[in-house]
């Protein structure tokens, strides 16, 4: 399946006072809600809602893009946990166990937004083991590239970081664990990571604090839910929530929107 994300376009609320929902602002480029039962398939391409510690093999795309995610290998298919955070569903990833799930690999012509592009990426999780939160802890989301030269694979991490291979913002403000938290990755497009990316913890900046600065790098991509391709060490372990990816780096007044709508709808205190 192919990723078709829109056309980059400057974030705009089509209404003033905040947002309803995440296609209030233009360029919305992925909207992954685990809360929309609807979204949530037993089978690839198409199944039942899970029920509850059901396996999640497809997690539909509610961007109107089709940028699904999914998951071939029934052992490496996260759960789905019924009103489990803030009396909403999430996803269950467990790092011993590799719940990984994917999206398709594009090129580097298509309209994802990769290194070098600008973007801002919001990640709703509830982290459930410390070990998801150092040293690499691939974390929630990534943009990965499977061939992993420096500053190409992306991930944004529980330390609150974005690590791209040799190139790392790394801030020593982590997220809580066992509370959701809203970490917010926004990017202003090509050049060194410590110059075009800034991250929020929950509403509030954080500081570049151990990073590698350097070049990020545009390459062949996809996006991966619950960590790297590789299944490596660094997988995350905690719920997912909710995921949106906007194709600019949106200005303070629609970010500071969607922190409110995520923080409103996950009971989080930003």
């Amino acid at each position: 399946m192919s990723l078709n994300f829109p056309i980059s376009l400057v974030g705009k609320r089509f209404a003033a006072g905040g947002i309803t929902d995440p296609t209030d602002i233009v360029g919305l480029a992925l909207w992954l809600d685990a809360s929309d039962s609807a979204t949530l398939e037993d089978a690839v391409g198409g199944g039942p809602t899970p029920l509850d510690d059901g396996d999640v093999a497809e997690w539909q795309d509610k961007s109107g893009n089709d940028n699904h995610c999914s998951q071939a290998t029934a052992a490496n298919r996260p759960h789905r946990r019924v009103a489990e955070v803030n009396g909403l569903d999430a996803i269950d990833f467990t790092q011993a166990s590799k719940h990984i799930l994917n999206s398709a690999v594009i090129g580097i012509s298509s309209e994802l937004p990769v290194q070098t592009a600008a973007k801002t990426a919001f990640v709703v999780a509830q982290y459930d083991l410390g070990t998801s939160l150092t040293g690499g802890g691939y974390g929630a989301f990534c943009l990965y590239d499977t061939a992993a030269g420096a500053g190409e694979a992306g991930a944004i991490t529980g330390e609150v970081g974005y690590r791209c291979s040799a190139r790392t913002f790394v801030s020593d403000q982590p997220a809580a664990i066992g509370s959701p938290s809203i970490i917010t990755m926004a990017q202003s497009g090509a050049g060194n990571i410590e110059t075009v990316v800034s991250m929020w913890l929950d509403g509030a900046v954080v500081t570049n604090d151990t990073g590698a600065n350097g070049l990020l790098v545009a390459s062949r991509s996809v996006y991966h839910v619950g960590g790297s391709e590789d299944l490596g060490a660094f997988m995350f372990d905690g719920k997912v929530c909710e995921i949106i990816v906007y194709d600019s780096e949106l200005s303070a007044s629609d970010r500071g929107d969607v922190e409110t709508y995520l923080a409103n709808k996950w009971g989080v205190t930003i």
